[in-house]
């Protein structure tokens, strides 16, 4: 991994499967020398209703979501902005899974980014 370059990404869903939900939201910025270069942000019309703990969970509603772009129209932008930097994430597996389920679903495209996790921690 280039540590001096690298995407941190957060997305929100309908649900957990890749295969079943949807993505709702895209967040990411770049960091390059540990400074924010770049970043990416939108909000995803799911063409699906968002199920109300979702809401809950996540504060994005069904009329926040009505008149943004759906997956198919909004990851050609996004999948730009990565390129082929490293992504890192809280739960990367879960943000990349979805990333590369829909790339490949509706555009045909392979992502072969690599991906790490990261953990939170409290300081005292």
């Amino acid at each position: 991994m280039n540590r001096d370059e690298y995407i941190v990404l957060d997305i929100e869903t309908t649900g957990l499967s890749k295969y079943m939900h949807n993505i709702t939201e895209i967040a990411a910025v770049k960091i390059k020398d540990d400074k924010i270069v770049d970043e990416f942000h939108t909000l995803i019309n799911p063409k699906e209703p968002i199920p109300r703990f979702i809401t809950r969970l996540t504060g994005i509603t069904n009329e926040m979501v009505k008149n943004s772009p759906t997956i198919k129209e909004a990851l050609p932008d996004f999948l730009e902005f990565l390129g082929s930097t490293t992504i890192i994430a809280h739960n990367a597996t879960f943000d990349y899974g979805f990333i590369e389920y829909n790339a490949k679903k509706h555009l045909g495209k392979k992502i072969s980014n690599k991906y790490s996790s990261f953990a939170m921690t409290k300081s005292s």
